[in-house]
């Protein structure tokens, strides 16, 4: 089983930024830019989730009417996914991915664009298999 890597760089009252790293083409590493709310004692739909590993399946979300990959055995919650956003105020606890980071809407709080397109490509190149990501530094 792969292992992708997510390290959380900056956090602030309403969001924590970090990067993504995993395999890309068996051969290199791929970073890309992740957006989270802050850790708040692990609580439904305000706080990130703790830093720690787990196992990552592909998965139909019924809330997002899509596939994407949900983050399995994290302690007091379930739906977490890994999914394309743009703003701390769309992940509800969820992991966004993106190409870039930029404060798009001037609310001084990073932003990630690209983000559909980063997540497909992420997908993709996971080929959508289970995976192990490990999350580091969380500020608990």
């Amino acid at each position: 089983m792969e292992t992708v890597l997510l390290i959380r760089l900056k956090k602030t009252e309403k969001e924590t930024t970090g990067m993504l790293i995993y395999p890309r083409n068996g051969l290199r590493l791929q970073a890309v830019h992740t957006l989270e709310l802050p850790y708040k004692e692990n609580k439904k739909l305000i706080s990130c989730i703790p830093k720690g590993e787990y196992t990552c399946i592909y998965t139909l979300s019924k809330k997002l009417n899509k596939w994407t990959y949900e983050l399995l055995d994290v302690q007091n919650r379930k739906g977490i996914r890994i999914h394309s956003l743009n703003y701390f105020t769309q992940t509800k606890g969820c992991i966004g991915l993106g190409y870039k980071q930029l404060d798009i809407n001037r609310d001084g709080e990073d932003d990630i664009m690209e983000s559909k397109q980063c997540v497909m490509d992420f997908e993709h190149e996971m080929k959508h298999r289970v995976f192990k990501l490990k999350i580091y530094r969380d500020w608990e």
